[in-house]
């Protein structure tokens, strides 16, 4: 037995179900659709504040009325989403905020900390490697190729 807004055409392979859009806003709707589109060829026509009507017509036979309350728990699974996604829409923001505060915060903290300590500016004259200096005062050898202290 078909639920009271599904209508099912055997011959044409299709489903439709009315939603009220009323209890289902048309995000929600489309949404639930979308799940069909690899299974069924999706319509969906009517007046969004008055009726919808969702057409599935499956690209291969099946069972018809289970494809038209496949659809009506996604529309639930999908206003459930909509509902719990609106309700901790303060706690994800909070959460966002706070990690955007801590590395700001942090950013800040390091810049003040480069602000504190001076920095010596390197020079051209610097030579921490030790390689201005000419090779035969780094290293002093006599002809045998052993090194001579000063």
């Amino acid at each position: 037995m078909a639920s009271e807004n599904i209508e099912i055409d055997k011959k044409e392979n299709m489903v439709a179900v009315t939603v009220d859009p009323k209890i289902f806003p048309l995000d929600t709707i489309v949404s639930a659709a979308y799940v069909f589109i690899d299974d069924a060829y999706v319509v969906i026509t009517g007046d969004p504040n008055q009726q919808v009507v969702v057409k599935l017509k499956g690209k291969q036979k099946c069972d018809l009325v289970e494809l038209g309350r496949n659809f009506n728990n996604e529309l639930v699974n999908y206003e459930f989403y909509a509902i719990q996604t609106a309700r901790t829409m303060p706690i994800r923001t909070a959460i966002v905020q706070r990690a955007f505060f801590t590395q700001a915060s942090k950013a800040v903290d390091s810049e003040a900390e480069k602000a504190r300590v001076p920095k010596k500016e390197p020079s051209y004259l610097d030579d921490p490697y030790n390689i201005a200096k000419p090779y035969k005062e780094k290293v002093k050898k006599d002809e045998r190729g052993k090194k001579r202290g000063k």
